[in-house]
């Protein structure tokens, strides 16, 4: 029992400790990929992140096994265990939730299709690495506090009250949210086309100030009970990817059609200088056999006039004979 509501505690802890990382990291980090304003990271209402929930959770459980099974091993043994173990459950997690979302709910909340070797863009090596870094990183700074404050907790279970209270606001949020993502699993289906969440949460955002509401990062989503906005939100949205799909479509004709002219026109000059370099190539047999025609004919002529001389040689040899006699 003490093992369960470890567990809830670590859930909860994990979850607003992993979105409020997130809320500051998009706010201040200097990468191009984040928009670096003040915006709710996650894909519930609230201030939590699930997937940062599970993973403290997996980091404490599987932490516990090395406490267990990795004494005496050597340190380099030990860290290469950690850190495969710690890589391997973490993606798997990572795997399983994208396939949920991806192939049966028709959501992208994240897209690693960019990276090198991805799988459907919901895993990859990089991404990989960087769990098992985080999970080293975890087991050797901070596991050891992570079991300090479980024990304090067990030790203070009045505090339940306020973890209970969490999973009260969590189970409601979660009911919320997925009532939602029922309507856009059915739009989706619909018209064919999966929603990426992060370009999903741009059009919310550009219908809202059309709307003229006002900005609170913690309104994510329009109310799944105003079917006619979610709807007009996801035709926004359909129609921002129908046009990024023909811009893109058209810029990869511009570049084929470019590509085939510069190979046509590379082709046309090789062959003009090949045809070039054979009609040279021709004169220059062509002369050479016209040079060779005529040295043979002087030869021959030569031969020719050399024949009375042979003649008269002939004779003179004889009558000398003749006359020694």
């Amino acid at each position: 029992m003490y093992l369960f509501y470890k567990l809830a505690f670590l859930f909860a802890v994990g979850s607003l400790i992993g979105w409020f990382a997130e809320l500051f990291f998009r706010r201040f980090a200097p990468v191009k990929s984040v928009s670096n304003k003040w915006e709710n990271p996650g894909f519930l209402t609230g201030p939590y992140l699930p997937i940062y929930g599970f993973g403290t959770v997996t980091g404490y459980l599987v932490g516990l096994v090395y406490d267990n099974y990795l004494v005496g091993l050597e340190s380099w043994m030990k860290l290469v265990i950690v850190f495969v173990s710690m890589a391997f459950v973490i993606t798997f997690l990572e795997l399983i939730a994208g396939i949920i979302f991806v192939e049966h709910l028709q959501l992208v909340l994240w897209d690693y299709s960019d990276e090198f070797l991805n799988f459907k863009g919901i895993i990859c090596p990089l991404y990989s690495l960087i769990w098992g870094i985080l999970g080293i990183l975890y087991y050797y700074l901070v596991h050891g506090y992570v079991c300090l404050v479980l024990s304090w907790f067990v030790s203070h279970l009045e505090i339940s009250f306020v973890v209970g209270f969490f999973y009260g606001i969590f189970v409601l949020d979660c009911a919320y949210t997925f009532n939602l993502v029922a309507k856009i699993k059915a739009f989706s289906k619909d018209h064919s086309v999966k929603i990426y969440y992060e370009k999903f949460r741009e059009t919310i955002a550009d219908y809202r100030l059309r709307r003229n509401d006002k900005p609170n990062i913690f309104i994510r989503i329009i109310s799944p009970d105003s079917d006619s906005d979610i709807r007009a939100t996801l035709e926004i949205y359909r129609e921002k990817m129908g046009e990024r799909f023909t811009a893109g479509k058209d810029m990869v004709s511009e570049k084929i059609t470019a590509g085939k002219d510069m190979v046509s026109g590379k082709f046309n000059a090789g062959k003009e200088a090949m045809s070039e370099k054979i009609a040279a190539g021709k004169d220059a047999v062509s002369g050479k056999l016209s040079v060779g025609k005529t040295i043979i004919a002087d030869k021959m002529t030569g031969i020719s006039s050399d024949e009375p001389i042979k003649e008269n040689i002939k004779e003179d040899t004889k009558n000398n004979k003749e006359s020694d006699q």
